[in-house]
C-alpha cells in the first residue's frame, strides 16, 4: 500500500509540471494539461480528508473541513487579482515615473 504522503508528493509534482505546460502556452498542451491538473485536484482532495482527520482528530472536523473548502477560493481571489493588480500597479507607476518625467 502506498502511504498518503506519497500520493500527494506525486499529486503536486504532476501539478508543477501541469503548470510549466501552461506557462510554455505551446499548441496544444491545454488538452492534456487540463485533465491533468483536474486528476491532480481530484488527488489531493481525497487524500486531504482522512489526512486531516488522522493528524487534528474527529472533534473539530466539520470546522477543519470547511477551511479546506476555502482555501481554493481564496487563493485564487488573492493570487488571480490583488497581488498581480497590486504589483501591476507598483511596477507601471515606477515605469512611468522613470521613464515618461515631464519636468524635463
Amino acid at each position: 500500500m502506498i502511504p498518503r504522503t506519497l500520493w500527494m508528493t506525486f499529486a503536486l509534482l504532476v501539478m508543477l509540471m501541469t503548470f510549466i505546460l501552461f506557462a510554455f502556452a505551446l499548441n496544444g498542451v491545454l488538452y492534456a494539461a487540463i485533465p491533468l491538473l483536474g486528476i491532480c485536484y481530484g488527488v489531493l482532495y481525497a487524500i486531504m480528508v482522512p489526512t486531516v482527520s488522522e493528524l487534528f482528530g474527529l472533534r473539530h472536523f466539520g470546522l477543519i473541513y470547511s477551511f479546506m473548502g476555502l482555501g481554493n477560493p481564496v487563493g485564487a481571489l488573492l493570487f488571480s487579482g490583488h497581488v498581480p493588480g497590486s504589483s501591476w500597479s507598483l511596477w507601471t507607476g515606477c515605469y512611468l515615473e522613470h521613464n515618461f518625467d515631464s519636468s524635463d
